[in-house]
């Protein structure tokens, strides 16, 4: 039996002066019930409930030591099935020496320190008290950020976290946090309730997002650019969700940054809803984009509310590929800003208007990656990745060629003609983003990688074709359901 202790705080000022342990009685619910091999001890210091999946909330002997209520709750469970680990929930109290005795004489005793911050306090550093309790090998700040209540706006200047050589991000900001937007006047009537599965929507997802955050249990979905092809995804994310598959991080470069923030802020819907766009958006760029970039930018904020990045609770890292004055180009992600903005500096490929920050270029990162690595996000916090690749090859040498109609005329420009260099060079150079792709995407837990197409090339600008592309998928072979099953039971077997 595994066990991991969690030092919960938080200030009572912002909880709506509700009490602390209101809210760690729904995350230790949330823990049993929608993990459901997790079994809960809160407040052991004072009052020891143990929560169990599909049971009752029970009392235990009230011991002045860690140790002794370890055993107990050790006694106890060889009855309950499928219980394979216990999280104990401990509230910090006032007098820190009553805790130190509590745990044995040993400060550095937690797994996790999860306090409740406000929005304000999204990038502050860890203070050195919070981390002195912290086991010195495994133990990580998981800090629960309280997002403001309305999705949209709340950005603030446009910033970028840089990545280090071997796609190292060693302390991104954020890394462990996770995101609620509680309304806290719905707190005290999910509290109320006795079933889970009957507690307010939006309050249970939220929970259940701070469950996985502090039982290392976080999912993350890599997403390659691929511009209107990215839409092929519906068909998957779809599966994802009625397979139960939870969704905490979104990693994308280029078109899928646009994609991410969309499901981020609204779910499938309003992904669909920018496909509808697609001839709109089409022909908005082509008019202006070559001129200033800008006018990604606006359109996403248009559309978007003007929603910062960090005001989701799926958390978005769009990955772009940095020039700075003097140095070689780099990776880079956007941390702050608005969607707009990360839009506009992930995907602006290099044909476009440049955009530029502080004299520092940023543009297309699908460029450097293909794929954003899988191991990025699990540095920002992502326990299990999932990448899907839509940059498929081209199924032939030139479009048309596998055409009984189209073979022949088009084969003699292709051998006769410079336009076959052409078709040559764009070939490889499709080979080449897909290779890219492919060797990061082989690094995910589970990797999705799109099949051969004809016309895959020119798939990318042909945004006039988005809703058609959210309909058909990735193409053959590649069913959403097993993949969504098999996604199901990789995050489901998570220690």
């Amino acid at each position: 039996m595994k066990n991991r202790f969690i030092l919960c705080q938080a200030d009572r000022h912002f909880l709506g002066d509700l009490p602390l342990s209101m809210w760690i009685n729904l995350l230790a619910r949330a823990i049993s019930s929608h993990l459901e091999d997790w079994a809960v001890v809160v407040e052991p210091m004072v009052s020891a409930t143990l929560y169990r999946p599909d049971q009752e909330p029970s009392s235990l002997v009230h011991f002045h030591r860690m140790d002794a209520l370890v055993a107990e709750v050790a006694a106890r469970l060889p009855a309950s099935r499928n219980v394979r680990a216990t999280q104990f929930l401990t509230l910090r109290p006032a007098d820190d020496a009553t805790l130190v005795e509590f745990v044995g004489g040993d400060p550095q005793f937690f797994h996790g320190v999860s306090p409740l911050l406000p929005y304000s306090d999204r990038f502050a550093a860890s203070p050195a008290t919070m981390i002195s309790w912290l086991r010195p090998k495994e133990g990580r700040i998981m800090p629960a950020i309280l997002l403001p209540p309305e999705p949209s706006g709340h950005a603030g200047a446009i910033s970028f976290y840089h990545i280090a050589d071997g796609w190292s991000a060693p302390d991104p900001p954020e890394r462990d946090a996770c995101r609620m937007r509680v309304n806290t006047e719905a707190i005290p009537i999910a509290h109320a309730e006795s079933n889970w599965m009957n507690v307010d929507r939006r309050v249970r997802m939220s929970f259940e997002r701070w469950a996985r955050t502090v039982t290392k249990r976080r999912v993350g979905v890599s997403i390659s650019g691929g511009g209107a092809a990215v839409m092929r995804l519906v068909p998957l994310f779809r599966a994802l969700e009625m397979a139960g598959v939870p969704i905490d991080l979104l990693s994308g470069a280029s078109g899928s940054t646009a994609f991410s923030a969309c499901y981020a802020t609204g779910g499938l819907p309003r992904v669909l809803a920018l496909a509808e766009r697609g001839l709109s958006i089409l022909i908005t760029a082509t008019l202006t984009s070559v001129i200033t970039s800008s006018v990604v930018q606006r359109y996403i904020d248009n559309f978007l509310e003007g929603c910062g990045v960090c005001n989701t609770e799926i958390r978005v890292v769009p990955m772009a590929m940095t020039l700075p004055p003097n140095a070689a180009p780099r990776p880079s992600v956007v941390v702050d800003g608005t969607f707009g903005q990360a839009a506009r500096a992930s995907g602006g490929i290099p044909m476009i208007g440049p955009y530029a920050v502080d004299g520092t270029r940023h543009f297309d990162g699908s460029v450097i990656a293909g794929l954003p690595p899988p191991n990025v996000l699990r540095q920002f916090g992502a326990d299990i990745v999932f990448a899907m690749n839509v940059l498929a090859v081209p199924a032939s040498r030139f479009p048309g060629e596998n055409s009984a109609m189209l073979s022949k005329p088009l084969g003699f420009f292709y051998h006769q003609s410079l336009l076959g260099r052409i078709a040559d060079t764009i070939s490889a150079a499709s080979i080449l983003v897909h290779t890219i792709a492919e060797g990061h995407g082989r690094t995910a837990d589970v990797f999705i990688d799109a099949p051969p197409r004809n016309w895959a090339i020119f798939e990318p600008p042909m945004l006039f074709n988005s809703r058609k592309y959210a309909t058909i998928g990735l193409g053959a072979g590649i069913d959403p359901d097993t993949v969504a099953a098999e996604c199901l039971s990789r995050w489901q077997a998570l220690a």
